[in-house]
């Protein structure tokens, strides 16, 4: 009694109806990932208004930075480059 329905029929793109729908199923996941993640970024900025420190501690804490031995890199990192960038324009100055 109905129509008889193609779903296997493909336009321009190569794409079938079925296809479609998957896209915009993806589209719909990627759109609620991206506002978990605006709800993420909003919490933490308004963490951040509210307290500063405590705020920057937990971020520490959470990516692995809150230990000396990071500071210690750091320092060492930053040391260096100033020795070598003091030694190379005096090498450059100089012309030994």
């Amino acid at each position: 009694m109905g129509r008889d329905v193609n779903l296997n029929i493909k336009d321009g793109r190569g794409m079938t109806p079925i296809d479609y729908a998957k896209e915009e199923k993806e589209k719909e996941q990627r759109s609620k990932e991206r506002k978990s993640n605006y709800t993420d970024i909003i919490e933490l900025l308004e963490s951040f208004e509210r307290n500063p420190n405590e705020t920057r501690i937990k971020l520490r804490i959470q990516l692995g930075f809150s230990g000396k031995i990071f500071f210690y890199f750091y320092f060492y990192f930053i040391f260096n480059y100033f020795i070598f960038n003091f030694f190379h324009f005096i090498s450059i100055s100089f012309k030994f």
